[in-house]
């Protein structure tokens, strides 16, 4: 689970965002209400956190298969 490299604050702006845990999308207006930020904050950590976990994603792609490597 890639989420587990993200903050509390980063977890929550994806999981409102996206409709992760069964709720719905939220927009950037209803999230930055929530968390209490601005709209371009929410975008800011949504993006910075979608980065993390595509890093990790590769990361973990390319060492898949190559436990050869360590032995």
């Amino acid at each position: 689970d890639f989420m587990y490299y993200l903050t509390a604050n980063e977890r929550t702006v994806i999981r409102l965002r996206y409709g992760l845990d069964g709720g719905e999308e939220m927009s950037l207006s209803q999230i930055s209400t929530i968390v209490g930020v601005t709209r371009e904050r929410v975008r800011q950590i949504a993006k910075m956190a979608l980065t993390k976990m595509r890093h990790k994603a590769n990361k973990a792609r390319i060492f898949r298969g190559n436990e050869d490597w360590f032995r």
